[in-house]
């Protein structure tokens, strides 16, 4: 055992296995949004009216998921 105290236990996946249970993605969508501030943002290099986050949408058969960069 890895941690006798918890009941934690050492696990070895073949190669094989891991690949087994990894998910599909079906579709990969990509938004470049623009999103207005109340405000600029003004920095010693400039100022921003509005910030251009990139919004990433996987989908793997019934489930979805969001991510934001």
């Amino acid at each position: 055992m890895l941690f006798p105290i918890l009941g934690l236990r050492t696990c070895r996946i073949s190669n094989m296995e891991i690949a087994r249970r990894m998910c599909r993605i079906d579709t990969i969508e990509v938004y470049r949004v623009r999103l207005p501030l109340v405000y600029p943002f003004r920095t010693a290099y400039g100022s921003d009216a509005a910030v251009e986050p990139v919004l990433v949408r996987l989908v793997s058969g019934d489930f979805h998921g969001w991510g934001e960069a």
